[in-house]
């Protein structure tokens, strides 16, 4: 089987790399208005899909379509409820004491070296401690701990690790980077009598609290500038500076892309090697993102060419998470020469058309508390609940 795959983004309806090319014959179409798309109806009953500078598309070879939608970076958020450090001195019976919040910042999808350490648990660790007075309310002892945490803030980093906030009784924390990840998050309590030895000699220690932390995931964003120049248009001179050859095909600030996978299944003829006269069929990949109506972008028209072309029926919009899986070479080998089956598998691989498939995780809230004080509970970067390593 013939195998590959394209990447191509669209920002416009028209093409802007043909403005000021003289058209090639007088009183002809101007070519700076030639379409960056459109569909060819010269063959009504097999209308042809064309993109320029790409590929043409005809009906009867397209087997499949999947949109992903565009979605928009979430920063994680972690509230620590300082009613549970004060509950716990009063259940020691003591007047004042001790309190820290433990913070472990970890990356996904990111290398920042900001984050890099001796250990192979790579990650940014956050720890600050605060007092609580005598008779202080728990909005008190939250004031006291952002004023804390915003000086350590200062003090340990040259940059602005996380967002510090008293919001009631609570110390909320929130990510500044899409990327960042809660490997840990914890709320302690300062026991003076932790440890005993000899029944006279005492050691304090801190405890840590068994509620008072709700931990809620950020999720990395897709089809946004930063996305697509970190795994699709590398930051290099041909796709930023001014001159840049890939000008019209490069991702715009602030815009959102939608991901179009068009499956195309052509016979090539007889070009195998296996047996004489073998009939060789190409099924490839050709990913277009295009620039959302929103952003003033072109999905709306996209979308109709699409319909016009007749390609509606083949269109699937799918979800990504957790509970889609792999399609194998077997089950492309299987299906690549029947389109009604390459549209079967491909949908098996990647979810349903509109919402989770998968049966863990349709009714899960959009946050973990953690119950038990352990470390590393909370979501992982497809905004999912799970355990981290």
């Amino acid at each position: 089987m013939y195998k590959f795959s394209t990447n191509t983004i669209v920002n416009s309806i028209n093409w802007p790399g043909f403005a000021n090319v003289p058209t090639a014959n007088e009183g002809g179409e101007s070519i700076e208005d030639h379409k960056r798309f459109w569909v060819d109806l010269t063959d009504t009953e097999n209308p042809i899909f064309r993109v320029a500078r790409h590929f043409k598309f005809p009906k009867k070879n397209v087997v499949a379509i999947y949109k992903r939608k565009y979605s928009k970076p979430q920063l994680f958020e972690v509230q620590f409820d300082m009613n549970a450090v004060i509950d716990r001195m009063k259940e020691e019976e003591q007047t004042s004491g001790v309190g820290r919040i433990v913070l472990y910042i970890g990356l996904s999808g990111s290398e920042n070296s900001y984050y890099a350490n001796a250990s192979s648990y790579k990650g940014k660790p956050f720890i600050v401690e605060f007092k609580i007075k005598k008779d202080a309310t728990a909005a008190d002892v939250a004031k006291e701990a952002v004023k804390n945490a915003n000086r350590h803030q200062q003090l340990i980093f040259d940059y602005k690790l996380v967002n510090i906030k008293a919001d009631g009784d609570k110390v909320v924390m929130t990510g500044t980077d899409e990327y960042q990840v809660v490997r840990q998050a914890l709320l302690q309590y300062y026991d003076e009598d932790a440890y005993t030895y000899d029944c006279c000699a005492q050691f304090g220690a801190f405890d840590t609290e068994d509620k008072g932390v709700i931990v809620t995931q950020g999720k990395a964003g897709f089809g946004t500038f930063r996305q697509m120049i970190k795994d699709l248009r590398l930051p290099t001179a041909a796709n930023t500076n001014w001159t840049a050859i890939a000008q019209d095909d490069r991702p715009i600030p602030g815009g959102y892309y939608n991901e179009y996978v068009i499956k195309l299944c052509v016979n090539r003829g007889i070009l195998g090697s296996d047996a004489v006269g073998e009939i060789t069929k190409s099924l490839t990949n050709h990913v277009f993102y295009v620039l959302d109506s929103e952003c003033g972008g072109v999905t709306e028209e996209w979308e109709k060419a699409l319909s016009e072309a007749g390609l509606s029926d083949v269109l699937v919009v799918v979800d990504k998470d957790e509970d889609d899986v792999t399609l194998t070479e077997e089950e492309i080998d299987e299906t690549y020469d029947d389109p009604e089956a390459v549209q079967e598998a491909e949908k098996k691989a990647h979810g349903s058309k509109t919402t989770n498939t998968g049966e863990d995780t349709d009714d899960e809230p959009d946050s973990t508390s953690t119950d038990t004080g352990s470390d590393d509970t909370g979501s992982d970067d497809t905004g999912s609940e799970t355990t981290g390593d």
